[in-house]
């Protein structure tokens, strides 16, 4: 069963999840730096700049607030279902095609 609206707006709030979903995006990124072939343009330049620090967290848990695991499950979702999330989304992030 999905989480409710108001589920979705505390974790945009909620310090815990925003780590772990931090934490995801930083292995995603560290996953397109190293890809090789690169990725496309628009990857590579996210992933550099995701790696530098705190990067898109109210858009990403939006995102993956309302899709995928994380949808059904909110903060209980477990750690590799938010990194499948999160990595169905880096091309939305990162405005790639």
């Amino acid at each position: 069963m999905a989480i409710s609206y108001t589920d979705i707006r505390k974790l945009v709030d909620n310090q815990g999840f925003q780590a772990r979903l931090q934490v995801a995006l930083w292995r995603e990124a560290s996953k397109l730096v190293r890809q090789n072939p690169a990725p496309a343009a628009e990857l590579l330049t996210w992933a550099r700049a995701a790696l530098k620090g705190v990067s898109h967290l109210t858009e990403a848990t939006i995102r993956v607030a309302t899709a995928g695991k994380t949808f059904e499950f909110g903060e209980a979702v477990t750690d590799a279902d938010l990194q499948q999330d999160v990595k169905n989304i880096v091309s939305d992030l990162a405005g790639a095609p």
